[in-house]
């Protein structure tokens, strides 16, 4: 049998073909949709709402505050949507709008997101099938797309939203993976220096757009510099991605000096998101936090585990003289490299641990899968019948699987949102504050709003729901949408009652607050505030004071605000000097 990559066949195969997976993906992904509820449901507003104010800080000429992911790629398209979606608007109306009706740009951008990866899946099917000339192989190459049906877009609850229903980092980034793929073909393929120039170009500006997206996208960095060619395409390849990494982190250069912090606290640090000790890595946690990646990622795992130990024997094999043709050789090659790099991103995922965060690894999975079938149909195997068997209950079984998520997930949300109408509706004469995991359009604005503390639009906000009030879960204080902390003890005296509304606690973390707790469901509460003592806002300022003394100016002052919300007397001033010398010592 020929050791050339293509054609497989001499008649081509039929186009229509390309277009059987994202059929089916669109089909499975809408049906998830219907699941969903609104974004402003307390599963389903972190990062969706951080997002949408982030993109409306772009709207108002505001450099965007939340960069950890980087996720300006994201931001940059939700910007340019709500634009257009409001064409010719002055940017004050196009606010108010968003604040009126947020979930109808969440939609909007979800529905384009989806698009984008359909188109990103069909440009996928049609560069394999026109390279490979098999209906077999172009469908392998796709197949990848069943995994992200089910992936969860964050770990700690079951049935959340999966990533092809979220507005997060990783539902761009599906689709940048794809346009990642199509660059690895064309290197693979196409043979000539001219060619693999090409194909440098192309892979610098997939991996600038994936590393903007998400820090996860690194990894395929490595593999890029590795398959390509020679000096030149390399040199081509990096100054490709430097540029492009260049123009898009333009609306965010005012924040270079935090995400330079930020990157740095991940690698320094032992912890989940710079948090621990400086130490690199906690050997302990960290070969839990592997095991438990493994574990729930085991179908990935396995396919790049055992792809890479066949990879590495037959290419040890074949680099012997006349053993194998340099085509066989660089099929092994790529094949060995992805599931290197593959398993290099199950490592460095560790330390940071999250399913999400292997999309570029679950993205080229089938790509590797057409390596090992090429590969063995060149040594003799006849495979394919086999392999479209194997294909064809791949589909059925994460179909099914996605079929039973649909329904866990539309039971979960359903009961989210019905217990969130129950508790506006019964308690509508209440002040009812929020706080984090609680389902209410307000609070997803102001959590939006809150990232990092920052509130770009908290002004505006107030001025078109004065009366909203929230409760910040870590600060321990009671605030309205400009973070101007509520007198407590003033809300018992003019309201019927003050509750506060949010995930349960078998103990509720404040030991200031009296409460009952009046409602429940799984996985929200309401309570009762019953009472708050004098000596609880004295002691609140007693260890504000203390933390001043330090110089420990942000403890200092959010014990400040709680002892302000308790009621403590004559604090204005105190608290409006902690707050300057906060600001000094940040400058600093």
């Amino acid at each position: 049998m020929s050791d050339q990559p293509s054609p497989h066949k001499k008649n081509p195969a039929p186009v229509w073909i390309i277009l059987v997976i994202p059929a089916v993906i669109a089909v499975f992904a809408l049906f998830l949709k219907q699941a969903v509820g609104p974004y402003w449901l307390s599963l389903n507003n972190d990062p969706s709402y951080i997002y949408l104010m982030n993109a409306l800080y772009l709207v108002g000429g505001i450099s965007p505050i939340f960069i950890q992911h980087p996720g300006i790629t994201l931001q940059l398209l939700m910007a340019g949507l709500i634009k257009m979606l409001n064409f010719s608007a002055a940017t004050p109306v196009i606010l108010d709008r968003a604040f009126t009706d947020p979930e109808y740009f969440l939609n909007a951008t979800y529905f384009v997101l989806l698009a984008v990866y359909l188109i990103s899946l069909i440009a996928v099917g049609y560069y394999a099938l026109k390279k490979t000339r098999s209906s077999l192989a172009a469908l392998l190459i796709q197949s990848s797309a069943f995994l992200f049906l089910t992936m969860p877009a964050y770990d700690g609850y079951e049935y959340v939203l999966t990533i092809i229903t979220n507005i997060n980092a990783e539902t761009l980034l599906i689709s940048i993976t794809n346009l990642y793929v199509i660059g690895l073909l064309k290197l693979y393929f196409d043979e000539t220096k001219q060619a693999a120039v090409r194909s440098a170009v192309l892979l610098g500006l997939a991996c600038a757009l994936g590393v903007m997206t998400k820090l996860a996208f690194l990894p395929m960095l490595l593999l890029a510099l590795f398959l390509l060619p020679g000096a030149r395409p390399r040199m081509v390849f990096v100054l490709t991605f430097f540029i492009l990494v260049f123009l898009l982190s333009l609306p965010i250069a005012a924040r270079y000096g935090e995400i330079y912090k930020w990157i740095q606290g991940l690698i320094v640090y032992d912890g989940v998101h710079g948090s621990g000790k400086a130490n690199f890595i906690n050997p302990g946690r960290y070969v839990f936090a592997l095991g438990v990646l493994i574990k729930s990622n085991w179908v990935i795992f396995a396919v790049y585990f055992l792809s890479f130990l066949a990879a590495f024997y037959y290419y040890s094999a074949d680099r012997k003289p006349q053993k194998a043709s340099a085509q066989s050789r660089k099929n092994i090659l790529f094949w060995l490299a992805m599931s290197g790099v593959a398993l290099l991103q199950f490592a460095m995922v560790a330390k940071q641990p999250a399913t999400r965060y292997l999309v570029p690894a679950a993205g080229m999975m089938g790509l590797v899968l057409y390596f090992v079938y090429q590969f063995l149909q060149n040594k003799g195997y006849r495979l394919k019948e086999g392999v479209a068997v194997f294909f064809l209950l791949f589909m059925i079984v994460n179909g099914a699987y996605a079929y039973q998520y649909q329904k866990k997930m539309s039971t979960i949300n359903q009961e989210i949102y019905n217990f969130s109408q129950k508790v506006f509706n019964k308690y509508k004469d209440c002040v009812i504050c929020p706080y984090y995991r609680s389902s209410s359009p307000l609070f997803a604005l102001e959590f939006g709003d809150d990232c990092s503390g920052f509130k770009g639009y908290a002004k505006l906000l107030k001025e078109k729901y004065p009366t909203a009030h929230f409760y910040h879960f870590w600060g321990k204080y009671f605030h309205d949408f400009t973070s101007d902390t509520a007198n407590l003890k003033q809300m018992l005296a003019d309201s019927p009652c003050v509750l506060l509304y949010g995930q349960p606690y078998q103990e509720f973390p404040n030991k200031f607050l009296k409460l009952e707790e009046i409602e429940s469901s799984p996985n929200e509460s309401v309570y009762k505030i019953l009472a708050t003592t004098a000596e609880e806002a004295v002691t609140a300022y007693l260890v504000s004071k203390r933390a001043a003394a330090r110089q420990h100016y942000k403890d200092a002052y959010i014990f400040a605000l709680k002892a302000q919300s308790l009621g403590f007397p004559n604090i204005d001033e105190y608290i409006l000097q902690l707050k300057t010398l906060l600001q000094q010592n940040q400058v600093r």
